[in-house]
């Protein structure tokens, strides 16, 4: 009876291993313009050049002491720091407007090995100094380079508490992206003026990880550890009768 309530747990075990979350280190990247790892879990970039950006507030929200890069795809800008063409993040691709990118920051992982099916997460908070109303869409942006851009968040309507930040406004949320097919990718994030190089946003990261998705041979091992622990159950239940 022990060796069976033993397989059983191995074989739970071994399952959960297989398919246990991976963190992913930020400081392992590289920054273009006002962008820092603090940690390995927390990542924070902004789009502010020097004081005379934030008039209003009386302050420089520079965080690294590098300036951010010019927007355009010119030799030097963010979009060819990141692997982009030129354009890639103008907030038009996305809300059809004519609007554009104007300078940002990036920050970029390479070679991190991702299989088809597993989910690719992090935690975003994104922090602006944009009006409550007419704001400019200033924009954070995530890549799965060569692959999708997508979207994180606009400065256009935040009004939620920045909390200790010094930013005016902050909002937050999960991103989460289930990757198609199997490959060694490079990861972008970037945070963007729009339309004008002042009022600066910022992008905070936080708990970048992978988590696999079970192959065949886990949900054996799988069901074979709950077979085993329900068989065990069974037989106890028998001799108690």
């Amino acid at each position: 009876m022990k060796t069976v309530s033993l397989l059983g747990l191995l074989g739970l075990a071994l399952a959960s291993q297989a398919h246990a979350v991976q963190s992913i280190d930020l400081t392992a990247g590289m920054a273009g313009g006002d962008a820092l790892a603090a940690s390995a879990t927390s990542l924070f970039m902004t789009t502010a050049y020097n004081d005379g950006d934030d008039l209003d507030t009386g302050g420089n929200f520079n965080f690294s002491g590098v300036v951010p890069l010019m927007a355009g795809g010119a030799v030097g800008s963010m979009e060819a720091f990141a692997g982009h063409p030129a354009g890639e993040y103008d907030i038009g691709r996305f809300d059809g407007s004519t609007s554009t990118a104007t300078e940002g920051s990036v920050y970029k992982l390479d070679n991190i090995a991702i299989n088809a099916g597993d989910i690719l997460s992090f935690e975003w908070t994104f922090y602006t100094n944009e009006p409550v109303s007419g704001a400019m869409k200033d924009a954070a942006y995530f890549s799965l380079l060569n692959h999708t851009t997508a979207l994180i968040a606009t400065a256009d309507g935040v009004n939620g508490d920045a909390g200790l930040s010094g930013f005016r406004a902050a909002t937050s949320g999960v991103f989460s992206q289930t990757v198609a097919a199997s490959g060694v990718y490079s990861l972008v994030f970037a945070v963007v003026d729009t339309d004008d190089v002042t009022n600066s946003s910022a992008l905070g990261i936080n708990n970048l990880a992978i988590t696999p998705v079970p192959e065949p041979r886990d949900w054996m091992l799988m069901l074979a550890g709950i077979g085993l622990v329900g068989l065990m159950v069974g037989r106890n239940r028998r001799r108690l009768v």
